[in-house]
């Protein structure tokens, strides 16, 4: 559904999957175990579906739930950077990326995401610019 481009309903689905197993205890560490991975890849899958809905607030969240269940999970840093970055939270963003490098060390994705966020902040930058300069001229 999420492919198809059907976030509401693979938002329902994934939500679905993670009341199951939120309620669900395991018997041994590996049953836990094994809960804790459909844990975390259901809150990971409404974190993107919630990206893609430009829904920034909720992936944080989402992601911040999968780091405390898994907190060495590597998609779980990129998908909240992603969602800091899209939230304009910059200083939040490069604590993931430096989370994400030492996670990762010979990954791209912390270069891959520091680009990302100097992009952003330069683009916000010139807006600030722009908006001040408009200020100032219709003031004048």
């Amino acid at each position: 559904r999420y492919r198809a481009g059907q976030l509401d309903a693979a938002a329902e689905h994934y939500t679905k999957a993670l009341s199951i197993v939120e309620y669900i205890v395991g018997v041994s560490s590996a049953d836990q175990h094994e809960i804790d991975i459909n844990k975390v890849t259901a809150l990971l899958n409404l974190a993107a579906v919630s990206i893609e809905k430009k829904e920034f607030g909720a992936a944080v969240n989402f992601c911040t739930k999968a780091i405390k269940v898994s907190p060495k999970n590597l998609k779980a840093f990129v998908r909240r950077c992603k969602a800091h970055i899209g939230r304009r939270n910059y200083d939040d963003a490069k604590e993931d990326i430096e989370s994400i490098r030492s996670l990762d060390p010979y990954g791209n994705d912390a270069a891959e995401l520091e680009q990302k966020l100097k992009r952003q902040m330069r683009s916000d930058n010139t807006k600030d610019k722009d908006f001040y300069r408009n200020v100032v001229r219709t003031s004048s």
